[in-house]
């Protein structure tokens, strides 16, 4: 909508003298997709750079200790190992935890399992880093990305808390 002043991004406000410029600005900045190219099978699209960085760090950064017995492959959940296990060698263990994913041959090792690794007093304890522990596995997943920091994907900035990331972007990129 024009006014005395010029064309109003109805987004942001920015005002720009000429219509077309305005729509322009308005396509390549709140239209523009952010896909995901840390690997070529992931397809994940996000509306901002923020929102693409943060799923690079916990969906392909993550650190990856469950290696394949079977051949070179790691990965950085036990459930994605089981599912590997399952598909590329053929190994189906029989009971699966549906808490976290993990097979288990016999019932009684899977009630184990749950009474010692799924209990409600049980916490999600930071593996590598400290001595803080989370009732809900989200929690920790956010602790990790926090205390392992996360590097800007236009500058290479490394930011080592969520909040100075967040800031950087805000700062020297204007993206919020």
């Amino acid at each position: 909508m024009a006014d005395s002043k010029g064309y109003a991004c109805e987004i942001c406000h920015e005002v720009f003298l000429i219509k077309k410029e305005k729509e322009d600005h308005f396509e390549e900045v709140h239209l523009k997709i952010f896909a995901c190219e840390e690997t070529n099978d992931c397809i994940a699209e996000f509306e901002n750079d923020l929102a693409r960085a943060i799923h690079i760090m916990s969906k392909h950064r993550v650190i990856k200790k469950h290696q394949c017995e079977k051949c070179e492959d790691k990965f950085s959940f036990k459930k994605n190992l089981n599912d590997h296990l399952a598909k590329k060698h053929g190994k189906f263990l029989g009971q699966e935890c549906e808490e976290c994913g993990e097979l288990f041959n016999e019932v009684d090792a899977l009630k184990k399992h749950l009474d010692e690794v799924h209990s409600k007093l049980q916490a999600y304890i930071c593996p590598e880093h400290c001595d803080l522990f989370f009732s809900i596995k989200d929690d920790l997943m956010r602790h990790l990305v926090d205390v392992e920091g996360l590097t800007c994907q236009e500058c290479g900035q490394f930011c080592d808390y969520r909040s100075k990331f967040y800031k950087h972007m805000k700062e020297v990129h204007g993206k919020v």
